[in-house]
């Protein structure tokens, strides 16, 4: 049965370093190589292209107490105002101007 599963065969049986040692390295290797490449700017503009089909226009999205967009991720309103509202979003607070 411990044969099924990845973790329990980690837990349970001999870790062999050699394969895990790999494994990281390959991990170093290509995390690295995308910083450097989106750094550089020579990540292909197609691959961070987004479906623009089922996006509300931003005004719509301030009308909820919590919603999620496609860019800004997860965003809370925090207060709003006739004129503006303040989001919480990953990146931080932002001032909106309506």
């Amino acid at each position: 049965m411990i044969e099924k599963f990845k973790s329990l065969k980690f837990i349970f049986c001999e870790r062999t370093t050699e394969k895990s040692d790999e494994s990281t390295e390959t991990v170093l290797l290509s995390f690295s190589s995308y910083l450097f490449k989106l750094r550089k700017g020579i990540i292909s503009p197609e691959k961070l292209k987004i479906s623009l089909d089922n996006i509300l226009e931003f005004k719509e999205f301030l009308k909820y107490e919590s919603f999620s967009h496609p860019l800004l991720g997860k965003c809370r309103v925090l207060k709003r105002g006739e004129k503006e509202v303040i989001l919480k979003s990953k990146t931080g607070l932002m001032k909106v101007n309506l």
